[in-house]
């Protein structure tokens, strides 16, 4: 009994079953002979039909049309970046018609332009039209020369290197290159093999607030371990549509923050130098100056901000500083010129005494650009030093001559460094200065000629030179004068020598006294 009841429920469940795929195969089949009548109607006209965003059909010279878009990737995509051009407010239209309703729109940039969207039966079918007031034949020859030049500036669109897109009123991308494509796709982490969805994602945000063809800098962040990328976007409104065209300028960024990066460095550099630092452009304005110069001159502050001019500067500084200078106007001026001059051939270096006693060192340099550097250095100190030195100098020298004693002083290298009026005297020297720079071995050979035959000379110039010895040496030698004199060397200080030549008191004539020597001798 239950086998017969299971078998009649499965008679009646594949009698149901056939019935609803007859009915459903009936459904189908009218809708396909409705789609089909749809098209037989209009078919000489511009007709899509779309089952919501599936292309199911369309008139010979619609798909014509759609052919032309090889940007986008499906047919709906096609059909929207075709029209949304001269009908804004066809995405807002084709999503919200109810069915049975019907939409007429009308080109806002012109009205020969229309469209007449409908629902019936679930299916959308659209219909393009144009010309509704008399137009212009144009001819093949015409047409085909239009064709071409769209073909071309699309190629040249598509193969621009810089982003290029537009979007409408409600800021939907309608259209976009391929370089905007791909780097969109890029972004949101699509694979090449993937394709993404239209619209595309927009990559720049706060563009509504940019003017008209000025252009912006904007950044794109691609992901973690990436550099983000720098564009410069310029946009232009035309009719109801933004056009956008972005310019990869990351490169021009990086340089420009190395740049920065550097000119930081050389400003933390200069506001740490002790040296007063003024650079004047080709037309003689300070642009660059350091804390250093405001120190040392005691200009104020908002004065060199103010980039005064060269003449301006300097006349500053005479005022601020009291600089002994020129004391009529045109001999400053005349002081400033060549001030210029030498500076911009790089020999301009001058020390300027100030009346409260310092000393101050202005160098100038040429500088790229026709520019000039000024540095200015406080020398005080070390022109002091200096004279302190030559002073000392003067004085030991003054010592030195005052000693009836011959002495002479070598270096370590054997130059003589120093020697007294009274060594001038003793060997007839006929230069004066105390820094005569003649070598030891020179003078051992001028004191042999101008001395009686002694082994001392031989001994020196087999030594070496007493310079070498660290030992006090002393000798006795006779003057061809017959004068007989005490030599003695003594280290000193750094590998000098000091070489004395003393008399002993001894007056017998040059002759006797060659003669004694000889036979002293043997």
């Amino acid at each position: 009994m239950s086998g017969m009841y299971l078998f009649g429920l499965c008679l009646i469940s594949v009698a149901a079953a056939g019935l609803i795929i007859s009915v459903l195969a009936r459904f189908l089949d009218q809708k396909n002979q409705s789609t089909r009548a749809m098209i037989r109607e209009a078919e000489d006209e511009i007709v899509f039909l779309f089952d919501e965003t599936k292309l199911i059909d369309a008139t010979p010279s619609a798909k014509a049309l759609l052919r032309r878009r090889a940007t986008e990737k499906t047919d709906w995509d096609r059909f929207l970046g075709f029209f949304a051009s001269n009908f804004p407010q066809i995405r807002t239209t084709m999503s919200s018609i109810q069915s049975g309703g019907s939409k007429m729109l009308t080109s806002p940039s012109d009205p020969d332009l229309r469209l007449d969207v409908e629902l019936c039966d679930g299916i959308i079918r659209v219909t393009y039209q144009e010309g509704f007031r008399r137009r212009t034949a144009v001819d093949i020859a015409t047409l085909t020369s239009i064709e071409d030049e769209l073909h071309t500036l699309r190629g040249i669109a598509e193969s621009a290197p810089q982003l290029i897109w537009k979007q409408d009123d409600t800021g939907t991308i309608t259209w976009a290159n391929r370089s905007y494509l791909d780097l969109a796709a890029l972004v949101a982490g699509y694979a090449e093999t993937e394709i993404p969805p239209w619209p595309p994602a927009e990559l720049f945000s706060k563009l509504d607030t940019q003017d008209d063809l000025i252009p912006t800098r904007h950044s794109i962040d691609l992901g973690t371990g990436r550099s983000p990328k720098w564009f410069e976007v310029t946009k232009a409104h035309r009719n109801a549509e933004t056009i956008h065209f972005a310019v990869d300028v990351t490169k021009v960024t990086k340089a420009e923050e190395t740049q920065r990066s550097y000119v930081q460095t050389l400003v933390k550099t200069f506001a740490q130098l002790s040296v007063g630092l003024a650079i004047f452009n080709s037309d003689r304005e300070l642009i660059v100056f350091n804390p250093a110069l405001h120190d040392l001159t005691e200009i104020p502050a908002d004065f060199l901000a103010s980039r005064p001019k060269l003449h301006t500067f300097f006349d500053r500084l005479r005022d601020q500083k009291n600089i002994h200078v020129a004391a009529d106007q045109r001999s400053w001026r005349d002081q400033i010129v060549s001030l210029e001059k030498e500076a911009k051939a790089g020999r301009y270096s001058v020390n300027w005494e100030l009346s409260n006693g310092q000393v101050y060192r202005f160098v100038g340099r040429p500088h790229p650009d026709g520019a000039l550097a000024f540095l200015v250095e406080d020398v005080t100190s070390e022109i002091s030093l200096t004279r302190r030195f030559e002073a000392q100098i003067e004085t030991g020298q003054a010592v030195m001559d005052s000693l009836d004693d011959a002495i002479a002083v070598f270096s370590a290298a054997g130059i003589m460094i120093m020697s007294n009026q009274s060594y001038h005297q003793l060997w007839n020297y006929t230069k004066t200065a105390p820094f005569v720079g003649s070598t030891l071995l020179d003078e051992s050979r001028f004191w042999q000629d101008a001395s009686a035959p002694t082994p001392i000379w031989t001994r020196l110039r087999e030594d070496g030179g007493l310079s070498r010895s660290s030992q006090v040496w002393s000798d006795t030698i006779r003057h061809n004068d017959g004068r007989l004199l005490e030599c003695s060397t003594r280290p000193m200080p750094n590998g000098a020598t000091l070489v004395r030549f003393r008399h002993t008191g001894d007056s017998k004539s040059g002759r006797e006294a060659v003669i004694a020597l000889w036979a002293a001798q043997g």
